[in-house]
């Protein structure tokens, strides 16, 4: 049986596929209201270098969470489309399989919404 094929394995990843979005939010959040980090979010490696490393350490975890769980979650709709979608061309699943990777925290929630939340096998 293929994982989602069952109900809860889509609903974890319909929660997984948000939180790219909700870490991108609280760091721009955060960066307004910090100019140390605002200037670490327009990647000046000079703050990186001699910025208080506290603020430098909490960005890093956080701009790498979100690659690590863009690039996870990426992966497994490459996975998803390959194995089981036949459905659709394989240009569509290119396309899905592209956007999710590079534009992941807008791209794996619509992804969940417009092919995976019904999908039956």
């Amino acid at each position: 049986m293929h994982w989602a094929e069952q109900r809860r394995y889509r609903t974890a990843f319909a929660i997984a596929s948000f939180l790219p979005a909700i870490v991108v939010v609280a760091l721009a959040v955060w960066a307004t209201g910090d100019p140390v980090a605002d200037r670490l979010l327009s990647l000046d490696y000079r703050m990186f270098l001699d910025g208080p490393r506290a603020t430098v350490i909490r960005f890093s975890v956080m701009l790498g969470l979100v690659v690590v769980l863009q690039i996870g979650m990426s992966t497994i709709v490459i996975l998803h489309t390959m194995e089981k979608r036949d459905d659709m061309s394989m240009g569509n699943k290119v396309t899905w399989i592209v956007l999710c990777f590079l534009i992941g925290s807008i791209f794996l929630p619509l992804f969940y919404f417009r092919k995976l939340r019904r999908w039956r096998g």
